[in-house]
């Protein structure tokens, strides 16, 4: 069973929290009018408006509203940040879970997935560390035990269509410039997240590759149709160093010590990669 939590607050949720998150992105006046016979929420087009009426209110929205529309919509509508590290094994079956889910509640509940930062060994050297010896040293486990666990793991990402390497990561390495391009993709590009988040992670654990190697990142950047010589320009630079450290910070304040971690609308946290059937469940039940 998935262990849901209420997170510290970020920000309300339901109708009114979305309409006050359109309010913030465009200039949106709400008035009251007649009451109307409470059943919900009903939309209409008319000119260059929404008329959009909730329980009795009447509000008017900007007809350009895509922000202002999915705050609004007939289908609800979630705000999923996915809280993971490259390095983690479990993060990537939990994405390729929460991604099938998400596929099977559509088109009854939609979804918007932020990636945010989290790092498992933010101490780790250039050059990274022998995966063996590093989980050795980590949780005191041996060979034997390491090869279960990784091929429990291969065949949990087998049922949700992920390929891990036979042989695993081979070594683990510092993710915080990976980090960095995450972050940077979804403040210029987000709707190209995604596809680097996966591009990502199977250089790392499909591919075996160095995830601290600036050409891996930016190969991974390239295959996610991203600029290249924008990411070397990051790479380069500090760009976003600030902005990934206050992420991480604001997550463990919140509660998060562990990943991959599911936060939904800001207030529900769901621990650990959990199966497909348990995302669906939570969605579900959280958007009723």
């Amino acid at each position: 069973m998935a262990r849901i939590a209420l997170l510290r607050p970020i920000q309300n949720a339901g109708f009114q929290g979305r309409l006050n998150q359109a309010r913030t992105l465009y200039p949106v006046q709400a008035t009251l009018v007649m009451p109307q016979q409470r059943t919900g929420l009903q939309m209409s087009g008319q000119g260059d408006r929404w008329n959009v009426s909730h329980e009795g209110i009447a509000y008017q929205l900007p007809a350009r509203a895509d922000i202002a529309y999915d705050a609004c919509m007939l289908s609800p509508h979630l705000t999923i940040d996915f809280i993971s590290d490259i390095s983690c094994p479990w993060c990537a079956v939990g994405l390729s879970a929460l991604n099938l889910a998400l596929a099977q509640v559509q088109p009854d509940i939609t979804a918007s997935v932020r990636f945010q930062p989290f790092e498992l060994n933010p101490q780790m050297g250039p050059g990274g560390q022998d995966i063996g010896e590093h989980l050795t040293q980590k949780y005191g486990s041996s060979p034997e035990q390491q090869a279960q666990i990784r091929e429990t793991i291969r065949q949990r990402g087998a049922s949700v269509g992920f390929t891990f390497h036979a042989d695993g990561r081979g070594r683990i390495y510092n993710t915080f410039h990976a980090h960095r391009l995450l972050h940077w993709a979804g403040e210029e590009h987000p709707a190209q997240q995604a596809a680097l988040k996966l591009a990502l992670l199977q250089a790392c654990h499909t591919d075996r590759q160095a995830m601290d190697d600036p050409e891996v990142l930016v190969a991974a950047v390239a295959a996610a149709g991203l600029d290249e010589a924008q990411a070397r320009e990051i790479l380069a630079s500090d760009a976003f160093t600030q902005a990934v450290r206050e992420r991480e910070a604001m997550y463990l304040n919140a509660g998060v010590h562990a990943v991959p971690a599911v936060v939904i609308d800001q207030r529900h946290l769901i621990a650990g990669g959990q199966p497909v059937e348990v995302y669906v469940k939570v969605i579900r039940d959280l958007a009723a």
